[in-house]
């Protein structure tokens, strides 16, 4: 009998948390959200900074949002969207910078896609290693990983408003 109550459980669980998924708004939904208010941002002047929460602050509010589960959840789903947004301006700072030389410190020619390149690449792995750090703070609890997604959401948008910011100003 209890091997029959175990696989009920679990199909209430199942069933349970696909009722909660399917209420849940898409990604779609967190990019139109996102898009609306950088395009926001831009019209009255306000940071895109501003708008680093946008779908995780609604998020957290809702029913089952203040779990470790909802918390790492809410960031996760804005991460996502920011993670777009930022492969898109490092496409734009690549297009735009990306096809031309530039001249470093020792008076040789390097190419800027490579100096673009690298510098992604370097800042990726900084953006790794500090939102490992931060989650030390709770290292060994469940809390450590909703620290670490707090940090990659925050350091991953100002690396997306950073790129943008480049292409911006041409």
């Amino acid at each position: 009998m209890r091997p029959a109550l175990g696989v009920a459980l679990c199909m209430i669980l199942a069933c349970s948390r696909a009722g909660i998924a399917d209420a849940q708004p898409s990604v779609n939904d967190d990019r139109a959200a996102l898009a609306q208010c950088l395009s926001n941002a831009k019209k009255t002047k306000a940071g895109a900074d501003t708008c680093i929460g946008v779908v995780q602050g609604p998020c957290l509010d809702a029913p089952g949002g203040q779990s470790t589960y909802g918390m790492k959840d809410c960031a996760n789903r804005e991460a996502i969207v920011w993670d777009e947004e930022l492969n898109k301006a490092y496409k734009a700072v690549l297009s735009a910078f990306g096809d031309t030389d530039a001249d470093d410190d020792g008076g040789k020619k390097i190419k800027r896609a490579d100096l673009i390149r690298d510098a992604q690449r370097a800042w990726v792995a900084f953006r790794d290693k500090k939102c490992e750090v931060a989650s030390l703070q709770m290292a060994g609890g469940t809390g450590a990983g909703v620290l670490y997604d707090d940090c990659y959401l925050y350091e991953t948008a100002h690396q997306a408003i950073w790129l943008n910011s480049l292409v911006d100003t041409q």
